[in-house]
């Protein structure tokens, strides 16, 4: 929602879909656009606007009619590639809305990138773990999952899916340890 974001995407070469509204709060004229460049000497904004293909306005021009817009603005992104100016939690819901319609294959490269950008996170890791487990590659999902609980041993969504994956794998007792450690938990709360 700034325009350092949109700055930031147009430097990594990725054109940024925006929404104006060009009319009035109570009498929208809603326009979407596509941010293809900044000339920052003249401060104007280069757009691809439905049929033109090159439509210069300048800056407060441009934020006038983003503004009316809510700042709403998208960028369309390949499995596995990150947004340049990257919110982890904004990219785990995104990551997460893609999962539910993506192959395994492309959700697994989502989430790829971010246990990478964000080693730290557990969801990261859930994450590929279930791409890993959608790809019915058990072995994979369990290290993933594994790597989660490691990551925050209180997380009962990461332990119930890695016991899972241990059942998968025909691991029985693993399973019942990872469901017997989120049962101390509840009982402890």
């Amino acid at each position: 929602p700034d325009f350092d974001s949109i700055l930031a995407e147009l430097a990594g070469e990725r054109p940024v879909l925006v929404l104006h509204n060009y009319g009035l709060p109570f009498f929208p004229r809603w326009h979407y656009a596509v941010v293809v460049g900044y000339d920052a000497q003249k401060d104007q904004v280069v757009m691809r606007s439905g049929t033109t293909a090159r439509q210069v306005m300048g800056a407060r021009t441009f934020m006038r009619a983003w503004d009316n817009g809510d700042r709403w603005a998208l960028v369309l992104l390949k499995p596995g590639e990150l947004p340049a100016s990257a919110d982890a939690n904004r990219y785990f819901e995104a990551a997460a809305a893609f999962e539910r319609s993506a192959t395994p294959e492309d959700a697994k490269a989502a989430f790829a990138a971010t246990a990478t950008r964000w080693p730290d996170q557990p969801v990261a890791w859930i994450g590929r773990g279930t791409a890993e487990y959608r790809r019915k590659a058990f072995q994979s999902a369990v290290r993933d999952y594994s790597t989660a609980v490691r990551l925050d041993a209180t997380h009962v969504g990461a332990r119930n899916n890695l016991a899972m994956a241990y059942l998968e794998l025909g691991c029985a007792s693993q399973a019942r340890e990872q469901l017997q450690a989120i049962e101390s938990a509840v009982l402890s709360e």
